[in-house]
C-alpha cells in the first residue's frame, strides 16, 4: 500500500498538476516582456559617461572591428572626450584614430543639453553601435 501511494505521489508531482495554476483563460500575447520596449535611461557624471562609452566601445570594436581605423566626427563639446575614448579603446582592441573618414569606421559624437550620443558607423555607412546617456548636472 505504501508503495502504491508513493508511486501515485511521484506521478502526481511529475505530471505537473494544474491545480496550482490560477483559474480562467490565459491572456493573449506575451506574458513576459523582454524589457526592450522601454529603453533604460542611463545617467552618469561626465567621467562615468566617458568610462561607459570606453567599455561599450571596447566590446563592440573587439567583436566587429579589431585594429581598424576610426574617424572621429564630433561636435566641439565632445571632441576632446571622443578622441580620449578612441585612444583608451584602442589600448584594448587595437583601433586607432584616422585622419580621414575614407575607408575607416566613423564615430559620431554629439552633446546636446544634458544628453550625449555616440554612434559608430561601419565602412559601408551602417550603424554598428549606438549609445545615449544623460549627464548629471
Amino acid at each position: 500500500m505504501k508503495q502504491i501511494l508513493l508511486l501515485l505521489l511521484i506521478l502526481f508531482l511529475v505530471a505537473g498538476c494544474e491545480c496550482f495554476l490560477p483559474g480562467g483563460k490565459a491572456p493573449d500575447g506575451n506574458i513576459i516582456h523582454s524589457g526592450s520596449e522601454t529603453p533604460e535611461t542611463l545617467v552618469f557624471n561626465y567621467t562615468g559617461a566617458v568610462d561607459y562609452f570606453i567599455n561599450e566601445l571596447i566590446r563592440e570594436t573587439m567583436l566587429h572591428a579589431p585594429g581598424m581605423e576610426v574617424f572621429v566626427d564630433a561636435d566641439t563639446q565632445s571632441l576632446p572626450a571622443a578622441k580620449q575614448i578612441i585612444r583608451k579603446t584602442g589600448e584594448f582592441s587595437g583601433i586607432t584614430a584616422a585622419s580621414t573618414s575614407k575607408g575607416s569606421l566613423r564615430l559620431v559624437s554629439r552633446r546636446q543639453d544634458a544628453g550625449w550620443q555616440m554612434e559608430l558607423f561601419g565602412t559601408d555607412g551602417k550603424s554598428l553601435w549606438k549609445r545615449i546617456v544623460t549627464l548629471k548636472k
